[in-house]
């Protein structure tokens, strides 16, 4: 911990040998605000000078956070700003460790959580009356290990009409999920994800008739192939996208060789209303 510590606090040591060298990249990959932020920027595909410039800093400001460690954590400025930017919570860029120490303190001030309540939300899809709760105020911990929750929707996507998942709509139930698990697969904050239910054969075998998909509502652009959530007419369905090089289309694909894809669409046509990073199934 006093190596990793101190790699942060003095990223510009000179003399640092070709291991610590080594070991610092390994650090800076796999801190969550750097993933979070070279994801963004992978997403939206633009370079590090532009994002730079965007949010009022020198041209080599975010090659140099991300490469180097400089500045170790991200001054509220930058993180307000990059939030704009990227049209994410500001919070996406705030260390985690502090927020941990946060989680903590404010979990030891409270009650105990109810045994019972609590495996009936961990079983999924609890009936939840009211909109959902903050971040902060929609986790727990159990053994130590941190929980988020994501909301459920009645909302259905699939290759006909289904209905359309707004900020203002309140939730059905609660999945929980664990934190550092979410945290493998998005950086996207737990109020930015969805499940939603898939209905129809359209996507087989990848997606049944009554899968659940977890849904990155953060992604509103085509950044690259994968499961998108689509808005067509005011038509909710998920589709395969890929994009096509050069000519800035992309073909809208169901997995299922019964239905044919679209092929050289103008993506403009479509609004993108999430990534699909995660499905639940039944078995049985």
């Amino acid at each position: 911990m006093e190596t990793y510590r101190a790699m942060f606090e003095y990223p510009a040591m000179a003399g640092r040998t070709e291991k610590q060298s080594d070991d610092l990249q390994r650090m800076l990959r796999a801190d969550p605000v750097r993933r979070a932020l070279q994801e963004l920027i992978d997403q939206r595909d633009v370079d590090y000078k532009t994002v730079s410039l965007a949010i009022g800093r020198n041209h080599s400001y975010i090659q140099q956070f991300l490469k180097r460690g400089m500045p170790a954590k991200l001054p509220e400025d930058v993180r307000e700003a990059l939030g704009h930017y990227f049209k994410v919570s500001p919070e996406l860029f705030r260390d985690l460790s502090t927020m941990a120490k946060r989680g903590a303190a404010k979990r030891a001030s409270t009650s105990k959580v109810d045994e019972k309540r609590l495996a009936r939300e961990l079983a999924g899809y609890t009936a939840v009356p009211g909109a959902h709760l903050s971040v902060a105020e929609d986790s727990f911990s159990v053994d130590d290990e941190d929980y988020v929750f994501v909301s459920g929707y009645d909302a259905s996507v699939s290759a006909g009409p289904g209905s359309m998942v707004s900020n203002e709509q309140t939730p059905l139930y609660r999945n929980a999920f664990r934190l550092d698990w979410l945290r493998s697969l998005t950086m996207t904050t737990p109020n930015r994800l969805a499940v939603l239910r898939v209905v129809g054969d359209s996507m087989e075998p990848t997606l049944h008739h009554g899968d659940h998909v977890l849904v990155d509502r953060s992604v509103d652009i085509f950044g690259h192939d994968g499961l998108y959530v689509l808005n067509k007419n005011s038509a909710l369905f998920v589709k395969r996208v890929h994009c096509t090089k050069g000519s800035g289309l992309v073909d809208i694909i169901s997995d299922n060789q019964l239905y044919p894809a679209e092929t050289n669409q103008d993506p403009d046509q479509f609004r993108v209303e999430g990534r699909v990073i995660w499905l639940g199934r039944n078995v049985g």
